[in-house]
């Protein structure tokens, strides 16, 4: 008999507003965990649940809405990341555990979570930060399986990150983001190389909206937070993006999870960054362990 019954929700995060459930990034969320449950313990049950992530809740909301988070992929923990950021955070208002605002605490810092009137979830991450890399075009097309990434010479590649680092890929051409076939060894070689969590590729299709494709060793991913606020990091630190503007991010078509990312930029305060989208849980049940 197992000896522990955990609640969780799966939920869908950034979804489409026009495919509500299935689609967006899946995420569980294990909202009553026991204080001695084990690192070890919640990696086997990420990689359990099979999901892009999978969260838990080490220290409930406390005064001023702060509670601790530990995040998984199936493989591994991440410092921080996105779509567990804002997925966690619906799943505790849901489940009553936090009326307002709340104050999230990763190994990647302080996340500020809220939801508007409209149902939308909005997150300020980790403070972020622009570094300059030396990657070549060749390296990069050889590495995504394509013969040229059409890179934005006025946006080079860069290793942006709040929280966690990404390389930005800016083309200038957005049908070569359906082109794309990574090859993973060579995916993994950048990320060592250049000590970042993965690929992000971009092409602007409209004076604020991108299409985008996010790749590491893992596979491909259908919406990617913590890559969506790194580009935001890099058109206000590098564009010099200064205007109070919301841009939109498409992205999981080729893989069949449509999923739509929103940024906005110095809403709060001249070089403030919010993420935001929408939720939707798709199962609440019981893990027995």
């Amino acid at each position: 008999m197992p000896k522990l019954q955990l609640p969780f929700m799966q939920v869908d995060v950034f979804s489409t507003q026009t495919e509500q459930i299935l689609s967006g990034n899946p995420l569980a969320v294990f909202y009553e965990v026991p204080p001695f449950l084990d690192v070890s313990t919640m990696q086997a049950i990420a990689r359990e649940m099979n999901c892009p992530e999978t969260t838990f809740l080490t220290e409930r909301p406390q005064d001023g809405g702060r509670y601790r988070v530990r995040i998984f992929t199936p493989y591994k923990e991440l410092p921080f990341a996105g779509h567990p950021s804002l997925g966690t955070y619906f799943v505790l208002k849901k489940k009553g555990l936090l009326k307002g605002p709340g104050i999230q605490s990763t190994e990647g810092g302080s996340t500020a979570c809220h939801e508007d009137d409209q149902g939308w979830v909005w997150i300020v991450p980790p403070q972020g930060h622009v570094r300059d890399v030396l990657v070549s075009a060749t390296r990069l097309a050889s590495a995504l399986g394509v013969g040229d990434v059409y890179l934005n010479d006025m946006m080079p590649p860069a290793v942006c990150g709040t929280g966690l680092d990404q390389l930005i890929v800016v083309s200038t051409n957005p049908a070569i983001l359906s082109d794309l076939r990574p090859l993973v060894s060579r995916i993994a070689s950048l990320e060592k190389d250049i000590a970042v969590e993965g690929i992000y590729v971009v092409a602007a299709v409209g004076p604020t909206t991108y299409q985008a494709r996010y790749f590491n060793q893992e596979g491909e991913d259908p919406a990617t937070g913590s890559a969506a606020a790194a580009l935001g990091t890099y058109l206000m630190h590098s564009a010099g993006e200064t205007a109070i503007r919301r841009y939109i991010i498409t992205q999981g078509t080729e893989m069949g999870r449509s999923s739509e990312i929103h940024l906005r930029l110095n809403n709060l305060s001249l070089g403030s960054l919010e993420l935001g989208g929408r939720v939707f849980p798709v199962i609440d049940g019981t893990f027995f362990v």
